[in-house]
Parts: C-alpha cells; structure tokens; sequence
C-alpha cells in the first residue's frame, strides 16, 4: 500500500495533474469512452499497451462516477502493471470471484489518485456528514472512499471505523443508477 501512494504522489508531482483525463494525456495515454453495455457482464474498462502505446478504454453506458472511478483504476494499472501489460490486457468484467493482486492494486491506487487531498478527506470525514454524503460531498463512489479509509487507517492518518465494506469485485455489479456523465465525448 505504501508503495502504491508514494506512485500516486510521484506522477502528481512529476506532472502537476489530479484531473483524470489531464494525468492520462499527459502520461501519454489515449482515452476512448464507447457504449459497451450496462449488463453486469459488461465490459467496464480495459488498459492495454502495444507497440510502445497505451490505450484506456471506459464504457460510456456507467454512471459518470463509475466512469471516472475505472479511468483512474486503469491508470493504475498503466503507471503499476506496465510490464505485465504487454503479455495481456488488463479489463474489468466479470471473471468469477477470484480477485487478482493487480485489481486489488488498481483499485487502491484509484482510491488515492481521485482523493489526493488527505486533509479534504479527513476534514469531510469529520464534518458530521454520514459516509455517503461524504462520498457525495467527495464526488466520488462510496466504493472509492472505503479505500481511501483504509489507506489512511495504516497511515495513521484515521481512525474511525468505516462503515462501508467494499469487495475487491463491486464494480462487476450492475449499476444502480441512472445518473451518466454529463458531457460529449
């Protein structure tokens, strides 16, 4: 976990940029947003790289939150799992219930680069907010928060219990609402 952060922080660092879209151009990654399904099987994002490029690819059909959530999960997976990429693709679909190491990873280090601002978190965490509204007030997924409680639990940094208990598989779910991005690709 701890090499995970110090990741996140470097890319921050290294190219000034917690925006998303900003960090994966600037990593030299192309994003494309396409319609592929909202079925539970659905495929929800997939990181490759082949011949020297990397390529993310987020289904358009989730909520934006879900979006955003995946693009930073396969930003994970480029800037954490670059080597591993090139004998396979990394996608999140439905593979049964055996979660690897580099989903678990990904997932972390998402958590982290979408809630870079310890003292933010920290502070919504103690406002009186119940967790979901703290996710809401965020702009993030509940799923997103549970980690980034857990990071800052082994740092020291939080010690109230969590009361949200996220499996390492929640975004091979179906979706629970209706609410898309709100913008053109």
């Amino acid at each position: 976990m701890d090499y995970i952060c110090r990741e996140v922080r470097r890319i921050v660092k290294k190219y000034d940029e917690t925006d998303l879209l900003a960090l994966a151009r600037a990593l030299g990654i192309t994003v494309r947003f396409k319609p592929l399904g909202r079925k539970e099987t659905s495929l929800k994002g997939l990181f490759t790289y082949n011949w020297r490029r990397k390529y993310i690819v987020i289904n358009s059909d989730m909520p934006y939150k879900f979006q955003m959530f995946v693009l930073a999960h396969e930003i994970g997976h480029s800037v954490l799992h670059l080597k591993a990429a090139e004998l396979q693709m990394f996608k999140d679909i439905f593979l049964g219930s055996n979660l690897g190491i580099y989903e678990t990873e990904a997932n972390l280090f998402a958590a982290e680069l979408m809630l870079f601002d310890n003292s933010k978190v920290i502070e919504t965490l103690k406002s009186g907010l119940t967790f979901m509204e703290c996710a809401d007030e965020l702009c993030v997924l509940p799923e997103a928060l549970d980690f980034k409680c857990r990071i800052l639990r082994k740092q020291g940094l939080l010690d109230a219990n969590v009361p949200v208990a996220t499996p390492g598989d929640f975004l091979r779910k179906p979706f629970q609402t209706e609410e898309l991005c709100p913008f053109d690709y």
